[in-house]
């Protein structure tokens, strides 16, 4: 090539035919890389040299490669290309296009209007190829790039690798026979005679599912002349062995042509002779004894990936070759690529690979940044797989090459890092098939995620809740805050606490595991008040729509500031913004749900803000006044559970597809009653009432089997009775009121204070004749401080309700204190207008 070729071209326009997304950036280029599934731009292109470089995926090279690699040109395609683009001549030149359907269509010799009707069709720079299912519903996309080359193929995103040709199951079992055939255009040649075939879009992903299909039909399986071939064959077998196929299986080939596209292309007229005389010739399959050779993996192997080039595992571990083509073993274990995940809330993409250890496999989910960085991957030794620093880099290139073979084949599932809702119409626990919980993400909430099971009977679950649960008022609303917390979000409610609290040995430990059980083992969902602030963040972070419960109000003492700050960020329904260690800031949970929180002891304290009372249901009574009930239901609960919260969520998913309006209508009707009838009551406890009451109006019916008229009665009752243990009124939850009552008590219990005797002891005010009182600023900030009153929160709602008295500064803002004549001296005072009552007594 010429030495000034560099020069010659323009790379950025050389470039942006084939990367759209590239953007200039000083002397070099940055786009998404083509090589690997990238989400940010990651491929950096020297605009001098048009040499490329992935920070990600390592890819490397210069316009000869990529149009090798990317394009798929041959060498001397890739020469003549460039040559044109620098001006130069060399022969035979190749313009490069997209791949038509009727370039496609001319390569085969098949009818355009043939491929038309099964759903071909032109998009960008590629052929669409439709998979569709056996109603003819398209469930699937491949896309054909080129017709030679390394990168023929790619399927549309998250799609479910399937054969080709589903549709047309009836055309076979009208015929009683079915072809089976490796890739789209053999399809499309055998349908071209009227030939029923079904394509599996790769040697090795023909499975038992697909094989469970073709029942009550002779199948032939076509085998091409090279290894591909062979483990088509076995595969197949395999999978005709694992559903107990009762048919017979015949292998066929032709001789001379690699398979039917190739023969149709070479002799069209003789197709058919040819065709039917391979039909005689083909050989009954012995499916036990291939099967058991295609079976031959690694005992307890989660998934056959198709082994890249100059790599291969055993159970010996992972071999490859180096530059001399002498083998090396770069792994002592067998190390696989099982599974992509993509995160539904954060749309990352994550690898699950599996490594076998100690007998058995071990599965990781990890970052694609970690698994394909030499300098990350080391961090995965801790899981157990053994990588160093000695053998990264090779284990690195072997997992790229891997997921590069299996580009296509390897199962795409959705992820998550947190329980809860997953869009509409799904939920873990209990519904959320075809979701993988990522928690390698989030380690310490593994016994969390590992307590939501279902264990027992379910029927002894609800007859002893039933008898001990659901007649008892206040444990009956603990269980019903447990169903509701997954309907906050549905309705728009805000986040709450519902506290219950008394005497000891009133059930309330009881009552708060029977009402967890309804999602997993009480004991290893529950929380003590024994934990950090992060920590309670974190759980409820991951639990996202799950009641979070928390046990043993009394362990945090008389830490009243804590528990006001606790009842706060759970409101808050989000974490606080922390610093990465990467650098930058930590991604912010977000959770919507209900907290059930038991004690001997109130939530609030008498300094706490109106806030804590709103933000906090609190009932105080007795939720199981029989002990030896109560030790019934720690017995059972332990024995029994996992099954009531996830079949309530059933139901209401499927009640909010029929009626989408209903749970905010029953909310809304079932509050507008409260309100009328208890108008003292805060108006958010009102609403707290109301979510609960619907949640155990639809349990009553689903899982208990009451009427709706008896579900309805037992609800009132139930909310009848909380509001009375609960009886907050709005002037009990007045912040400024209880912060005025103190006021006045400190006035009175220390009125020598306020006594000018001519003595030197000191004075914290005095009275005006008028009746007000006067106090030094600081003194009296002092002992709202020690009182654990806000003192900026109680001046300020003090001068709004004009309990004192204020001054305007030459800013034109109000000022909490004011200038005053005292022994003297002009001072700065907080005058009260209303304690003339404590005057007169002194």
């Amino acid at each position: 090539m010429r030495p000034d070729i560099d020069r010659l071209i323009d790379w950025e326009s050389f470039y942006q035919k084939f990367i759209p997304s590239l953007k200039t950036k000083g002397q070099e280029l940055i786009g998404l890389c083509p090589f690997h599934n990238d989400r940010s731009p990651s491929l950096y292109i020297n605009r001098k040299t048009g040499q490329y470089d992935c920070k990600a995926c390592s890819a490397t090279g210069n316009a000869w490669t990529f149009l090798e690699e990317h394009a798929g040109l041959s060498k001397d395609e890739a020469k003549a290309y460039l040559l044109n683009a620098a001006g130069a001549s060399a022969g035979k030149k190749r313009k490069i296009t997209q791949l038509t359907l009727e370039e496609y269509a001319a390569a085969k010799k098949l009818p355009m209007e043939e491929l038309k009707k099964h759903g071909l069709v032109n998009e960008k720079n590629k052929l669409v190829i439709p998979y569709k299912d056996e109603t003819g519903l398209e469930v699937a996309k491949r896309f054909r790039h080129s017709m030679r080359g390394s990168v023929k193929f790619s399927w549309v995103k998250g799609a479910s690798v399937l054969p080709y040709g589903l549709w047309r199951l009836s055309v076979a079992r009208e015929k009683g026979y079915i072809v089976l055939v490796e890739g789209e255009s053999d399809c499309h040649t055998l349908w071209h005679y009227d030939i029923p075939a079904l394509g599996a879009p790769g040697a090795d992903t023909f499975a038992a599912k697909h094989a469970a299909l073709l029942g009550g039909l002779t199948v032939y399986v076509f085998k091409e002349p090279d290894a591909g071939g062979e483990t088509f064959v076995k595969k197949v077998c395999s999978s005709l062995l694992a559903v107990a196929f009762s048919g017979k299986a015949y292998c066929m080939q032709l001789p001379g042509v690699k398979d039917p596209s190739e023969l149709h292309i070479r002799d069209e007229s003789g197709f058919l002779d040819k065709w039917n005389t391979a039909l005689k010739m083909a050989t009954l399959l012995d499916l036990e004894a291939l099967g058991a050779v295609a079976g031959e993996v690694i005992p307890g192997q989660p998934f056959i990936p198709r082994k890249p080039d100059n790599w291969y595992y055993s159970a010996d571990g992972v071999f490859g070759y180096d530059s001399e083509g002498s083998e090396k073993k770069i792994c002592p274990v067998p190390v696989i690529l099982t599974k992509l995940l993509l995160d539904v809330d954060n749309e990352t993409e994550k690898v699950e690979l599996a490594f076998r250890r100690s007998g058995g496999w071990r599965k990781v989910i990890t970052e694609r940044s970690t698994l394909f960085q030499r300098t990350k991957i080391t961090g995965l030794a801790d899981t157990g797989l053994p990588v160093s620093s000695e053998n990264a880099k090779d284990l690195v290139r072997y997992l790229f090459d891997m997921e590069a073979a299996n580009m296509g084949f390897l199962p795409m599932a959705q992820s998550v890092s947190r329980l809860g809702w997953i869009g509409k119409d799904k939920f873990l626990p209990g519904v959320g098939e075809g979701i993988v919980l990522d928690i390698d993400s989030k380690r310490s909430m593994a016994k969390l995620a590992n307590g939501f099971s279902e264990n027992g009977n379910f029927e002894d679950w609800k007859t002893a809740i039933a008898r001990h649960i659901r007649r008892n008022p206040i444990a009956r609303l603990m269980l019903a805050g447990s169903f509701a917390s997954p309907l906050l979000s549905l309705i728009g409610h805000r986040n709450f606490i519902l506290h219950v609290w008394g005497a000891s040995r009133g059930g309330k430990t009881a009552a708060l595991k029977a009402a967890l059980s309804a999602w997993g083992h009480p004991d290893s969902i529950m929380v003590s008040f024994n934990t950090t602030m992060v920590g309670l963040e974190r759980t409820c972070e991951f639990m996202s729509a799950l009641p979070v419960g928390v046990d043993e109000r009394q362990l945090a003492g008389d830490r009243q500031e804590y528990l006001d700050k606790l009842t706060y960020a759970v409101a808050c329904g989000q974490g606080k913004v922390r610093g990465a260690k990467s650098g930058g800031i930590q991604n912010r949970g977000n959770w919507n749900l209900i907290v059930l929180t038991t004690g001997e002891e109130s939530l609030s304290g008498d300094t706490s803000h109106a806030g804590v009372k709103t933000r906090a249901l609190e009932l105080y009574g007795v939720p199981i006044p029989d002990e030896r009930c109560a030790r019934e239901v720690h017995t059972l609960v332990s024995e029994h559970y996992g099954f009531a919260g996830p079949e309530f969520i059933r139901r209401f998913i499927a009640l909010l597809k029929i009626k989408p309006q209903v749970l905010e209508q029953d909310f809304k009707h079932v509050l507008g009653v409260l309100e009328k009838s208890y108008p003292q009551i805060i108006h958010s406890h009102l609403s707290y009432f109301a979510v609960c009451a619907v949640a155990d109006f639809y349990a009553s019916q689903w899982l208990w089997g009451c009427s709706e008229e008896q579900a309805k009665l037992e609800m009132t009752e139930m909310i009848m009775a909380g509001i009375k243990s609960a009886s907050t009124s709005q002037e009990e939850a007045d912040y400024a009121q209880k912060a005025l009552d103190f006021t006045l008590g400190w006035i009175a219990s220390n009125s020598e204070y306020f006594k000018d005797n001519g003595s030197t002891t000191q004075q914290y005010g005095f009275f005006k004749p008028s009746g007000e009182c006067c106090i030094v600023p600081e003194v009296f900030k002092d002992a709202l401080r020690k009182a654990g009153l806000s003192v900026s929160l109680v001046l300020k709602e003090f001068a709004e309700r004009g309990w004192i008295e204020t001054e305007t500064a030459g800013s034109g803002k109000a000022t909490y204190s004011v200038r005053c004549y005292w022994k003297n001296s002009r001072v700065r005072m907080i005058v009260f207008t209303n304690c003339r009552e404590f005057e007169d007594a002194f």
